[in-house]
């Protein structure tokens, strides 16, 4: 089974922060504030292994250094595949180091999308590092490889 706690912060760039529990591992995806996500994961009696952040975007990373302090590694790209149950893909256009992760245990799958798909949209091809060329070939992408009855986890809850 895979636990995730959904971490909601009030800011005005509307950030999701989550933790995921593999059985094996606790995951912090895209920290934004790393003393609240650890004070998250203590009340449910975890202790954080590893950092994965979507993209380099400040609001996905800023947590970052509190949880290092604390021991945490940030997984790299070349980690991604160690980690059993965990398949990381390269989705540029939103940012160039943009990546999405999936997690899947015994037929059951948790997506986190970053900035590339939202509840009611996609991210922006704005910023420096976008392109929308690479946006649209990372959507048709993750049409293809992400199960349809997967759990969905965005970066932002925009509505």
């Amino acid at each position: 089974m895979i636990e995730v706690e959904v971490i909601k912060f009030e800011n005005s760039l509307q950030n999701y922060s989550y933790l995921v529990n593999d059985e094996n591992h606790i995951f912090c995806i895209d920290p934004y504030d790393g003393d609240i996500c650890s004070e998250k994961a203590s009340k449910r009696g975890w202790g954080i292994n590893y950092i994965l952040n979507t993209h380099s975007h400040y609001d996905h990373i800023r947590g970052n250094e509190s949880l290092i302090s604390k021991g945490v590694k940030v997984l790299s790209v070349d980690d991604y595949t160690v980690i059993k149950g965990l398949q990381a893909f390269f989705t540029p256009g939103h940012a160039a180091d943009h990546y999405v992760f999936l997690f899947s245990k015994n037929q059951e799958y948790h997506f986190f999308s970053g900035d590339t798909i939202f509840e009611w949209g996609i991210g922006n091809t704005r910023l420096p590092g976008a392109n929308i060329n690479d946006f649209y070939e990372s959507i048709k992408k993750i049409k293809k490889v992400i199960p349809p009855d997967a759990l969905f986890y965005p970066g932002h809850y925009y509505f």
